[in-house]
C-alpha cells in the first residue's frame, strides 16, 4: 500500500509541474508535451516505453532469474548478453529502413514493446519461467526498431521535424 500511495503522489507530482507550466508566462516546457496528437508528444510517449522496456529486462530479469527461479549467476549473465547482442543486431537490422517500412515500425515499435513488457511483468507474477523465457526471447527480437529507424534523416524525418514548433522545442 505505502508502494502505490508513492507512485500515486510521484505521478500527481509531475501532472502538477505540467500543470503550473502550461499556466505559466514564461513556460519551461512544449505545449502538450504528452499529446498522442502530436510528433513531439508520441516521441514522448516513445522514450517512455523505451526506458520502461528496457529497464525492466536489464534490471528485473536478473533479479527474478536469480531469485523467484533459482538461476546461476552464469546463467544470468549469458541472458543479459543475448540482450545486448538482441538490442545490437536489432540497430543494425533496422537501421536502413526508410518509407513505408520506417513508418511501419515507428508505429508498431513501441505496441510490441509493450506486449513484451506485459508478457514480462505477467510471466513474473505467474512465475512461469517458460512464458518469461518466450517473452524474452519475443521482445528480444522486436524491440529496438522504433528508436533506430526514426534517428535517420530520411525524408519522412525530416517531414516530422519540420512540423514541430520551434520555439517550444
Amino acid at each position: 500500500l505505502g508502494r502505490i500511495v508513492l507512485f500515486a503522489g510521484a505521478t500527481a507530482c509531475i501532472a502538477l509541474v505540467f500543470f503550473i507550466d502550461a499556466r505559466a508566462r514564461q513556460r519551461m516546457f512544449p505545449s502538450r508535451p504528452f499529446s498522442l496528437a502530436t510528433p513531439l508528444g508520441m516521441g514522448n510517449w516513445l522514450l517512455v516505453i523505451v526506458g520502461i522496456a528496457q529497464s525492466s529486462s536489464t534490471i528485473l530479469l536478473p533479479l527474478v532469474l536469480q531469485v523467484v527461479h533459482d538461476v546461476t549467476p552464469l546463467l544470468v549473465g549469458v541472458t543479459s548478453l543475448i540482450n545486448s547482442c538482441a538490442w545490437t543486431t536489432g540497430t543494425f537490422l533496422v537501421a536502413g529502413y526508410v518509407g513505408a517500412r520506417e513508418r511501419f515500425v515507428l508505429r508498431a515499435g513501441p505496441i510490441m514493446m509493450l506486449v513484451a513488457v506485459t508478457g514480462f511483468l505477467t510471466s513474473i507474477y505467474l512465475s512461469s519461467l517458460s512464458l518469461l523465457l518466450v517473452t524474452c526471447v519475443w521482445s528480444m527480437s522486436r524491440r529496438r526498431a522504433p528508436t533506430t529507424a526514426s534517428t535517420r534523416a530520411s525524408p519522412s524525418s525530416r517531414a516530422l521535424w519540420r512540423e514541430l514548433p520551434r520555439d517550444r522545442c
